[in-house]
């Protein structure tokens, strides 16, 4: 038996539409942050919850477009020397 994997947009979007769930489910919170030798870190025991903000449907559709306009000059590479020359 054969099987088969699903179309990997299939996957990018199942696993979207799992984070969007998942803003329901788990509790929004923050970590104040300190600064230690230099460093910003983490302080562990400074948690607490904020005001969460759930995803929907609308935000779901829009987060893939979203994400490749935010890393457009990574993903997609614009410039003069990558035009064709005119011969």
């Amino acid at each position: 038996m054969k099987i088969r994997i699903p179309h990997t947009y299939v996957l990018l979007f199942s696993l979207m539409a799992m984070a969007a769930v998942t803003t329901w489910l788990v509790p929004a919170g923050a970590y104040d942050r300190v600064v230690l030798q230099g460093r910003e870190v983490i302080d562990a025991k400074s948690y607490h919850p904020v005001a969460g903000k759930p995803a929907g449907i609308p935000a779901l559709f829009l987060s893939f477009p979203r994400a490749l306009a935010e890393v457009a000059d990574i993903v997609f590479i614009f410039s003069s020397s990558a035009e064709p020359s005119a011969s």
